[in-house]
């Protein structure tokens, strides 16, 4: 079954800055549980291997600039984004519906970031 699972974001400083609810697919597989706050399925993602990730929706994301935010995901493999959601403006509670779809690059990755 395809379950969703609510990530919790923290800024630079570790306080809390709100959560994420997100999916995640392996092309051509069933999704899989993720971990906190970078996610694998427990082993290391495999070069080509291709993950669909949904990004439903954001929940108390933290004010960047008077009192709001452009909430947007980037997601990628350690600090290199791969893809991204659109922008949602002036909202702390976004909702996306997006897919992002990302490549696990050549030499593996043990970790997909957001």
């Amino acid at each position: 079954p395809n379950t969703k699972h609510w990530i919790d974001l923290r800024n630079k400083h570790g306080h809390n800055a709100g959560r994420l609810l997100v999916q995640w697919n392996k092309r051509g597989e069933g999704s899989f549980q993720p971990t906190q706050p970078q996610v694998s399925g427990g082993q290391p993602f495999r070069p080509g291997t291709e993950l669909d990730v949904t990004v439903v929706r954001g929940v108390d994301l933290a004010p960047m600039d008077k009192g709001t935010t452009d909430g947007y995901v980037e997601v990628g493999f350690g600090k290199k984004a791969l893809g991204k959601t659109k922008t949602v403006k002036d909202n702390l509670n976004p909702e996306w519906n997006d897919v992002v779809r990302v490549k696990v690059p050549p030499q593996g990755a043990d970790n997909l970031t957001l």
